[in-house]
């Protein structure tokens, strides 16, 4: 067991294999480059916060071409909004700052940081600040960014977020002049009409504002013929602002709950922005898979196009590490691809021109490849895939049947206890308290949030153990399932192959390890993802990697020498 106990770098547990003081070779190897370059006061501003550990995944090289087009097409030119993955702490703001400071050109980077999301937004000088690079040196320490978030996607997410705020204000302003009441201020006060007034055009607000947004909710789905979880939350607010309003206008101060509208109706929407958020923060994962495409080169076009572009008979190209997106007729000579999506195994195959390439399947060689497409976007496999949990939610049939009788049971039972009060003498007011109370304290609240919640958490989670979960539905069939059949050994197989002697990459000197550093990175062979892990991300030889499909890769460094990566049998590897 090494001396510490917790990683040096993020403090995480660290594994009994390893004694380095690290829980990985990424948070090695960023804790060294801090040092290096004099950013060590990271950990004095970050103190004893532990921070996610940086995987070896987040360190491999990444396609930028993306940015390079969006900084040419943005404008103003000089001015971008990013998503910025992996931020934590001050620490982090402070680190982000002196890298973009050490870049030419850069004017003013400011970073926008709350639970849902991370943005990043650069003003630079585009004659001269490289944004591709200073992209790269960001991923270097661990953090990435991607593309900026979707109009609509923001404006929903900001929506929540307005609403959530001006009802905490409107929220403590009933409260505050509900409050006299409450330590006995009499009723004949001069100003007791005016804090009732007061109150209620605050609950009011806060009814039209945030009230608004789970009877929206429930009306749609009456309308469609179905129950929503909000419906029993709505039923609740409307049941607590009537009641209010109908007791300022008696004079019965025993109905006004003017206060408590409108802080339900702010923890209501607390509740669904924090469920959001931790939505928001699994789906806007930019390390799940940055190898889907989001465009298509065509080859008779120099210009990206969208994925719809691809038709039968439609000539494009495919990127190194980039997913095939449609099933394709392969056009360059040889290919080397991996079928981990379809078929769970990690080994390399071949394809020679003519034959079919399955969508879905990556191409992990070192150049493009051209292909010429059997079917469109709309028919992939792989577009059917990404977009079953995307699409509208679906209809729980056995939810809306729960709701429905849940629903029912509690009118039921608001009515008769109404009613019972009534009847024994306690007169109408108390009545209707009665209904009141009972319709407020039997909103599902903590159900509204929860069941949302823990389905996407455990759909998010069970993707990044790469099963990719279609409909949230599978939870509630799930628990059927007594017995689990695998056709195949590949079905079990890992994502990359493990190494039987990790320890000979410790016995080597410096310059081999840097040479097969440089010889894997970048490369998404089984092999070469497994030997990327083992010896970790670092400073990388000058000279271009070439690649033999099926023979292995190669370089010659500075000094003339020539180094390869030669495949073996049983997926082994050997340099040379």
């Amino acid at each position: 067991m090494p001396a510490h106990s917790t990683c040096k770098h993020c403090g995480s547990p660290v594994p009994a294999n390893r004694e380095d003081e690290f829980c990985c070779a990424g948070c090695a190897y960023v804790f060294d480059l801090l040092h290096q370059q004099g950013l060590a006061h990271f950990y004095d501003l970050k103190g004893g916060l532990s921070l996610p550990p940086v995987s070896p995944q987040s360190l491999r090289e990444r396609d930028y071409d993306w940015l390079v087009e969006l900084g040419r097409i943005i404008v103003p030119q000089g001015e971008l909004r990013l998503a910025l993955q992996g931020i934590s702490c001050v620490g982090c703001i402070w680190l982000i700052e002196k890298v973009f400071a050490r870049h030419a050109g850069g004017l003013r980077v400011n970073v926008d940081v709350d639970v849902v999301h991370g943005d990043l937004a650069l003003s630079y000088d585009p004659a001269v600040f490289d944004v591709v690079a200073f992209a790269r040196d960001m991923q270097a320490f661990g953090y990435l960014i991607g593309p900026p978030r979707e109009g609509e996607e923001r404006k929903q997410t900001s929506g929540l977020e307005r609403r959530m705020g001006v009802c905490g204000a409107f929220a403590m302003n009933a409260m505050a002049f509900c409050l006299p009441a409450y330590f006995g201020m009499p009723a004949d006060f001069f100003f007791a009409p005016w804090f009732d007034m007061i109150a209620a055009v605050s609950a009011t607000l806060a009814m039209l504002v945030g009230g608004s947004y789970f009877i929206e909710k429930a009306w749609r789905s009456l309308r469609a013929g179905a129950l929503h979880i909000d419906t029993p939350i709505a039923l609740g607010i409307i049941a607590a602002y009537v009641g209010s309003i109908s007791g300022w206008i008696a004079g019965v101060p025993g109905l006004k709950y003017f206060d408590f509208v409108a802080i339900f109706i702010f923890l209501m929407l607390v509740g669904r922005w924090a469920q959001q958020a931790a939505v928001e923060r699994n789906r806007r994962k930019l390390m799940r898979d940055t190898s889907i495409p989001d465009s298509v080169t065509l080859l008779d076009e120099d210009k990206p196009r969208p994925l719809s572009a691809l038709k039968p008979g439609v000539r494009f190209a495919i990127k190194p590490g980039q997913s095939i997106p449609v099933a394709c007729r392969l056009l360059s000579p040889q290919a080397s691809v991996s079928l981990e999506w379809i078929n769970g195994e990690s080994e390399a195959q071949l394809r020679d021109e003519g034959q079919m390439l399955p969508s879905g399947a990556l191409n992990i060689g070192s150049c493009g490849l051209e292909a010429e497409a059997l079917e469109g976007w709309q028919a992939s496999t792989l577009r059917k895939l990404l977009e079953a949990r995307r699409s509208a939610e679906f209809r729980d049939l056995k939810l809306e049947r729960l709701l429905r009788c849940y629903l029912a049971i509690i009118v039921v039972i608001g009515i008769a206890g109404a009613v019972w009060w009534a009847w024994h003498g306690s007169g109408v007011v108390q009545a209707v308290q009665v209904m009141i109370s009972i319709f407020v304290v039997s909103c599902p609240c903590a159900l509204g949030v929860a069941v949302p919640l823990a389905e996407e958490l455990a759909a998010a989670r069970a993707e990044k153990l790469g099963v990719f979960v279609r409909t949230l539905g599978l939870w509630k069939r799930i628990m059927r399932v007594r017995r689990a059949v695998f056709d195949k050994t590949g079905t079990l197989t890992l994502e990359n192959p493990l190494l039987e002697n990790a320890d000979v990459l410790s016995r080597l000197d410096a310059e081999a390890r840097g040479a097969l550093r440089t010889l894997v990175t970048g490369n998404l062979h089984p092999v070469s993802r497994s030997l990327f892990d083992a010896v970790g991300p670092g400073a990388v030889n000058a000279g271009d990697v070439s690649e033999t499909i099926g023979q292995g890769l190669f370089f010659t460094d500075e000094s003339g020498c020539e180094w390869s990566l030669r495949g073996g049998p049983r997926s082994s590897a050997r340099i040379a």
